[in-house]
């Protein structure tokens, strides 16, 4: 018996033939953000419709109708069922966008270039192709001058002249010369079938000119007016022409709906969609709804559906969004497990809806649920912000059922229509009791598969567990007899129904598409970015393109995105229209502040976030982009709203976001210029226009190679490593009769202390310069009685470094030193007082250091070794130049997730002998401090320390080593302020 699916295929491929080489299987269509710009791209399309243009009209079937009606009179004529109905059903499409190209013709070619030693370059994507009943108009590949010459005048054609081509399911190939000169003999072997095209050059009134493929011995096309073709992709070498065959174009689609449900025999059909019917975001009017999601509408509403459910794209902005579109139309949209808080109770729908049908066995009462995945309020922010939860999809769902299988309102069928897949699809067929069929699973390719069909025992409700799965791949039909008394279902019959652009169009849809499109493509129709480098665009790759460029335009560390929508589906550069088309999403940037200690918690979880780039992904994090990590930073963590409610990245972030009482939240909106939310869709796009000037295009590799230190992007920072301040005053008895009690509060006399650390930088780095100018002062101020105050400490230094990352040695390795020099001076605020009552001179002590520093690899923030030399400014006459060696460490460990933070600081130098060596003179000094300090805010810290030191002198008299050591505790202001 002939398949109803197998005759439209073969009415539809009027140019294959058996020896045709096996078309490829195609992409089922994606529902999260269908194309606006191009027939069968991946983001929502969307249309601008004009008030003028003809309305949605009746599609005539045509001959091909005529053979389906044939067919489907035969499948009822070999099975006299007691009753049967059709089921015409769809899900997932996304909209007009959804059709979509493959241009499997490339691999094939390639393939008998390789096989017969033949040459094949992949061409580059061209927008500027027209086509219309099988003619190709084209000029330059571009856009704007194929538009040009439409409307330049009459339109005049020469004489034809035989083009050697090629016609699959999914492309037209038209060859420049003879495909023998490049591929020798086998190639009509290996491009089977093949025939030929007329090729004529047309010129208007204007003068310009364009090249015309026909089908040979075809008329020439009765008008040349824009709005009556088609745009394709095509890619063009200098070997031939691929224009691309879009499948499940939209226009052929609603024809072929009208024309299955109005087919007249004695199988009623009605229409259902599983969701993702209309066109959700835009591609090309950033922030929007496409402007093709009415149109979407429209044509639900001619279809006459008997159910639909809302999907992804559906409710894109949120469920008022959607009430306020459907508020004039008459749509019967049904969601089982939604569920609304009070105040939106107006935003309710139906629960089910029952159909009844007139069939040969009488009428057959047919039940519908409509279950939603939880996902698609995820990914709808709006929606929970408009008072509407998705419910659990089996503990809703499954009294709805048993209701409709109540008695006195039982139904003969149930039909679940959802929007879930994988393991929650899985899910509803092992949990839900009473469905007979489960109409979803989007992830299902059927151009393979025509036909399956499965006969159904009879059971009660409580026993139909595992319905049966009609997989959404556009466009399907699910035949159902009935038999039985009452009738039940006993055998199911799904069909995949995938349509060429050889099948009949609807005119009036088609022309609406057209017009939106012939406003929107011209301006985008430029070269952006170059190809990646293996010249395919993969997941990976185009994610990582558009990670980055959202995280150079937020001016972020690190970025965090959900599943972005699919890649170009061709070779080589991108245009603008193109990077558009996989961009159309509604999510708004957000900026997340995270320590610098809680990145390694990050990096440990962002495994589980779609798309990352700054971190690598459950390494140990040394690096955030190209710089080393920072623990006293606070990072910026770029993500989007959609990423943070619809994948685990809410939780994440919230999980390493301060909970003390002096932190705020971290959280803001990346705002642009007018004060406007930015989107991810603006923010890349600004990125690759900056970076695409002058006709040129962005550099791909150069954008996703981020994390290395060749494109570290500049960067100041005020560091506060240290500001302390400390106060005490004590007020004793003064009382010497009270000098016999054995309490030190009573007796010790009366004292006032203050004092002060200070240790504050200002830092800049870059991919060929590290430098910061630091000043650091200690002082302390000691008042005991009446006696004159006496400054226990007063130093300060004030000292500036210079490094050079891009000379770091060895250039490969994990641990690498650098070249750097230190020049710092050494004072005190007050000279010293002597015991005869005289001050000394102050300490003015001028140092150079040269050596090398190491870069910065696990808990180790600074090493230097090197050499120094010093000069004492305040006795130039007495004192030479002193000369030795130093050695300088800091370490930073994390303890406790976080909750405690280890740092050591640490000073060795050694002199050399000078000829006027006195007993103020050092051979060696030695200063280490450790310090655990415990995290009160971002920028707080109450810490507990330890401080050594270790001299030794130079002459006989002070030739010994002496030692100090100190504990105390501070309350210490840290951290590092992005300037």
């Amino acid at each position: 018996m002939l398949g109803h699916a197998a005759v439209l295929w073969a009415a539809g491929l009027a140019h294959a033939t058996p020896d045709a080489p096996p078309a490829p299987t195609a992409p089922p269509p994606s529902a999260a953000a269908p194309d606006e710009t191009e027939p069968g791209a991946n983001a929502p399309a969307e249309a601008t419709v004009d008030d003028d243009s003809p309305p949605v009209g009746t599609v005539s079937a045509g001959a091909t109708d005529q053979v389906m009606g044939a067919a489907l009179g035969e499948v009822v004529r070999a099975r006299p069922p007691r009753g049967s109905l059709r089921i015409v059903y769809t899900g997932a499409l996304g909209g007009v966008g959804s059709g979509h190209t493959s241009f499997a013709a490339d691999a094939l070619l390639a393939e008998a270039a390789s096989r017969t030693g033949g040459r094949w370059t992949t061409g580059t994507l061209d927008h500027g192709t027209l086509v219309r009943d099988g003619h190709i108009l084209r000029t330059d590949g571009q856009i704007a001058p194929v538009l040009a010459f439409m409307r330049g005048g009459e339109i005049t054609c020469g004489a034809p002249t035989s083009a050697w081509s090629v016609t699959t399911t999914t492309d037209v190939v038209l060859f420049e010369t003879p495909p023998e000169e490049r591929f020798g003999k086998m190639v009509e072997a290996l491009l089977r079938p093949h025939a030929t095209h007329d090729r004529r050059t047309c010129t208007n009134a204007a003068g310009a000119e364009a090249t015309l493929w026909s089908p040979a011995g075809a008329a020439l096309p009765p008008s040349f007016a824009p709005e009556l073709w088609e745009f394709r992709r095509a890619l063009a070498s200098d070997a031939a022409l691929l224009i691309g065959r879009p499948i499940d174009e939209a226009s052929r689609r609603v024809a072929r709906i009208a024309a299955l449900t109005q087919l007249k025999g004695p199988t009623p059909t009605v229409f259902v969609d599983a969701g993702n019917f209309v066109d959700g975001a835009s591609s090309v009017r950033d922030g929007q709804l496409s402007l093709h999601r009415d149109l979407g509408f429209e044509i639900l509403e001619r279809l006459g559906p008997a159910a639909l459910v809302p999907g992804q794209t559906e409710l894109v902005a949120g469920a008022a969004q959607l009430h306020d579109e459907l508020a004039s139309r008459d749509l019967p949209y049904i969601a089982t497990n939604w569920q609304t808080s009070a105040e939106a109770a107006h935003l309710e729908l139906p629960d089910a809806r029952v159909i009844e049908v007139e069939t040969a066995a009488g009428t057959v009462r047919v039940g519908f649920v409509g279950i939603l995945s939880p996902e698609v309020a995820a990914l709808s922010p709006a929606l929970a912000q408009d008072g509407v939860t998705i419910s659990d999809p089996v503990s809703t769902v499954q009294p709805v059922i048993d209701r409709l299988h109540e008695e006195g309102n039982g139904v003969d069928m149930v039909v679940a229509l959802t929007t879930a897949d994988g393991a929650l699809l899985a899910r509803l067929r092992r949990k839900l009791r009473g469905v007979d069929v489960l109409i979803g699973d989007p992830t299902f390719a059927t151009l393979r598969v025509e036909r399956r069909e499965a006969d159904l025992r009879d059971l009660p409700a409580e026993l139909k567990g595992a319905p049966l799965t009609a997989p959404m791949d556009g466009l399907a039909t699910l035949d159902v007899v009935f038999e039985g008394t009452p009738v039940h279902p006993a055998r199911v019959g799904i069909e995949s129904v995938h349509l060429t652009d050889d099948a009949p169009r609807d005119e009036a849809v088609a022309r609406r598409v057209m017009q939106t499109r012939l406003s929107v493509y011209p301006p985008l129709d430029r070269p952006l970015v170059g190809a990646p480098e293996d010249g395919e665009w993969t997941e990976k790759a185009w994610s990582d393109l558009v990670c980055q460029s959202v995280l150079q335009a937020t001016d972020a560390d690190v970025a965090l995105l959900r599943e972005l929508p699919r890649p170009p589906g061709f070779p080589g550069p991108a245009s603008a229209l193109t990077v558009v088309d996989s961009l159309a999403v509604l999510d708004t940037l957000e900026i997340h502040q995270v320590p610098g200690s809680s990145m390694q918690r990050l990096s440990d979880r962002a495994g589980t976030i779609p798309v990352v780039c700054g971190l690598s992904p459950g390494a140990k994090l040394y690096k955030v982009g190209a710089r080393w990590l920072d623990p006293d930073r606070s990072y910026r963590i770029v993500t989007s709203s959609v990423t943070v409610s619809g994948t685990p990245t809410g939780d994440i972030l919230s999980g390493l976001r301060s909970s003390r009482l002096l932190d705020k939240p971290g959280i803001k909106p990346v705002l642009r210029e007018d004060g406007r939310p930015l989107t991810l869709h603006s923010a890349a796009m600004q990125r690759l226009e900056e970076l695409a000037a002058d006709g040129m295009v962005a550099d791909t590799e150069e954008i996703v190679r981020d994390e290395t230190p060749a494109l570290m992007q500049p960067l100041w920072l005020l560091r506060m490593r240290q500001i302390s301040l400390s106060t005490e005053s004590f007020e004793g008895v003064d009382d010497d009769t009270f000098a016999a009690v054995p309490e030190t509060l009573v007796t010790s006399p009366s004292s006032f202390t203050f004092g002060t650390i200070g240790d504050v930088a200002l830092e800049y780095t870059s991919e060929k310069l590290w430098t910061d100018v630091r000043y650091r002062t200690t002082f302390t101020k000691l008042r005991i009685g009446e006696d004159p105050a006496e400054e226990t400490a007063d130093d300060w230094v004030l000292s500036t470094s210079w490094a050079l990352p891009g000379a770091a040695i060895p250039a490969d390795r994990s641990f690498q030193a650098m070249p750097y020099t230190e020049l710092s001076y050494d004072s005190d605020y007050t000279p010293v007082e002597l015991e005869d009552g005289t001050l000394s001179t102050h300490q003015s002590d001028l140092s150079l250091a040269l050596g090398m520093a190491a870069l910065r690899t696990g808990p180790i923030r600074t090493l230097r070794a090197g050499m120094f030399a010093n000069r004492d400014m305040a006795r130039l006459d007495e004192k030479p130049a002193e000369y030795g060696g130093k050695l300088d460490w800091e370490t930073y460990k994390s303890l406790a997730g976080g909750a405690v933070v280890w740092t050591t600081t640490g000073t060795v130098q050694l002199w050399m002998n000078t000829p006027d060596d006195d007993e103020s003179d050092l051979r060696m000094r030695s200063f280490a401090e450790t310090r655990f300090a415990l995290p009160l805010a971002r920028w707080l810290n109450i810490s507990m320390y330890g401080q050594g030191l270790l001299v030794q002198g130079r002459v006989p008299a002070t030739d010994s080593i002496g030692g100090t050591y100190l504990l105390g505790a501070s309350l210490d202001a840290v951290g590092a302020l992005r300037l």
